[in-house]
């Protein structure tokens, strides 16, 4: 759960720039983990617009789709109250 991770700042004063951390990790793991991330922080893409020089086709994907088929709305199924969003 969100609880359990902890935000940070890779990039000091790019907020946007960010990554989750666990809080379950000792003080010393924590630490030498959140040095190792910002050290290569370079080497992250935050954004489509970050993989300059990759190739399109290794992060798209398409649906093996027939257009002229009409698409089948499958029933509801219900997986209990706590998951159940309307």
């Amino acid at each position: 759960s969100q609880d359990k991770l902890m935000e940070v700042e890779l990039i000091e004063g790019d907020p946007e720039k960010i990554t989750k951390v666990g809080r379950h990790l000792t003080v010393d793991l924590q630490g030498a983990l959140i040095a190792l991330l910002k050290e290569f922080a370079d080497v992250f893409a935050f954004s489509a617009d970050d993989l300059t020089g990759i190739d399109p086709g290794v992060a798209e994907h398409r649906l093996n789709i027939d257009p002229t088929v009409k698409p089948v709305k499958q029933k509801r199924r219900h997986f209990g109250a706590e998951l159940d969003v309307d």
